[in-house]
């Protein structure tokens, strides 16, 4: 599980911050690109339990355009 929040960028490409598991400890950064449904981390890139968080989000993302067109500023991600 991860929450999620817009912390900044432009329309084009907003950047999430998120949070592993809820914790504020375990906070990382993604840019998300709307125009190629793409994102990249802006931190923790040598870290993989961040790597999967931030993958995780950029697919939820992704989801989101495709299917609302739409960005949200905020949510919870969960999987299992």
């Amino acid at each position: 599980m991860l929450e999620y929040r817009r912390v900044g960028g432009s329309d084009d490409k907003p950047e999430y911050e998120y949070l592993i598991e809820g914790n504020p400890e375990e906070a990382g950064r993604i840019s998300f690109d709307v125009s190629i449904q793409d994102g990249v981390m802006l931190d923790h890139n040598d870290e993989t339990w961040y790597q999967l968080y931030a993958c995780k989000l950029i697919s939820c993302l992704d989801r989101q355009v495709s299917v609302n067109g739409t960005l949200l500023e905020s949510g919870t991600y969960m999987w299992y």
